[in-house]
């Protein structure tokens, strides 16, 4: 199997639909930008629709590489197919859960901010995770901090938004380091395994998590290692099996092998507990967040206005109180001194 096949079977149907997910928002922001809003929302659907096609014609074009080039061959005998597909089925139900019940408080954000936020986040996280520390021999790589820059634009802007932009950071690692063999075990290393990265923020509007950030950045980035690792296993056991070392089963060596997800996750969670730390990091980031933060109604910043209009109410009535006091008593006054002229 030569590389021209491979690219010929996965590469360009890959790179079509990120070009497709990049370039689509990149004219959604600057439309977006003009303020034009019924536009920015009709381009929203067409590049929706054009990333769905984009991913439909990715998966066929993997199974007819499965089918033409990888099951031939005999070298990687026993995929559980059903298997897999089982688990890329949990897994899916598991971010539809995150994106439509545990991530609707992350919604009243501007789109055009989120965006460029995004797409500088995007660019840091694969920027980094060419600084490799250490490649496993069937794929898998600790970098240095590659996750971080997606952890902190969830907590940031909320696990909807994460769950998209780790998804296509998934498409781009397929590209920068291709190990695929199937299109269900490409789904479970690359897409729904980074996805999970977007749940990093899931615990930011959650009670007392709210007043210590670093403890929901610390959990909510454990959150997420996790979920990405239960993805990479279930492709290990059911798509790698066959390349268990001796004295392992195939469930142990997939448990085993890719433990390396949270040595991975472990460098970006250790090094943005530092940042949360500091206060003045937190501040900014709450503030960069806000500035984006609207209205659901009218499309107005609402960075506490309720209680700054509640507390102008407040000082009004006050106002208005002493000043009637004022008047009662002046009109007092001047009784008594017409009372004493008569």
């Amino acid at each position: 199997m030569s590389d021209f096949t491979l690219i010929n079977y996965l590469f360009w149907p890959i790179l079509a639909t990120l070009l497709v997910a990049i370039v689509g928002a990149a004219v959604t922001l600057a439309v977006s930008a003009t303020g034009h809003k019924k536009a920015a929302k009709f381009l929203k659907i067409i590049v929706g629709v054009l990333l769905l096609l984009g991913i439909i014609a990715t998966v066929v074009c993997m199974s007819l590489y499965y089918k033409n080039e990888i099951e031939p061959s005999g070298d990687y005998e026993g995929i559980n197919t059903v298997a897999m597909a089982v688990i890329a089925v949990i897994l899916f139900a598991v971010i539809i859960v995150f994106y439509f019940f545990l991530g609707k408080k992350h919604n009243d954000y501007n789109d055009t901010r989120t965006i460029a936020y995004g797409a500088i986040s995007l660019a840091l996280s694969y920027a980094l995770s060419y600084a490799a520390l250490f490649k496993m021999p069937q794929g898998g790589t600790i970098t240095f901090v590659s996750l971080l820059p997606l952890m902190i634009y969830s907590y940031m802007f909320g696990i909807r938004r994460g769950l998209i932009l780790g998804f296509i950071y998934g498409i781009l690692q397929a590209i920068q380091d291709p190990w695929i063999i199937h299109p269900i075990q490409f789904l479970l290393d690359y897409p729904l395994a980074f996805a999970m990265i977007g749940v990093a923020g899931v615990f930011k509007e959650i009670g007392l998590f709210k007043k210590v950030p670093i403890l929901a950045f610390v959990l909510g980035g454990i959150l997420a290692v996790v979920l990405r690792y239960l993805s990479h296993v279930g492709s290990g056991i059911f798509a790698f099996g066959m390349y268990a070392e001796e004295g392992y089963t195939a469930v142990a060596w997939g448990f085993l092998y890719n433990t390396f997800a949270f040595a991975d996750g472990a460098i970006a969670i250790a090094l943005g507990s530092l940042l949360f730390a500091s206060r003045s990091f937190v501040t900014q980031v709450l503030d960069k967040a806000a500035e984006g933060k609207v209205g659901r109604k009218k499309g107005v910043q609402i960075e506490d206005e309720p209680e700054e209009i509640e507390d102008n109410n407040s000082k009004d009535y006050e106002t208005k109180v002493v000043e009637d006091e004022n008047v009662k008593e002046s009109e007092s006054v001047e009784d008594k001194d017409t009372t004493a002229e008569d």
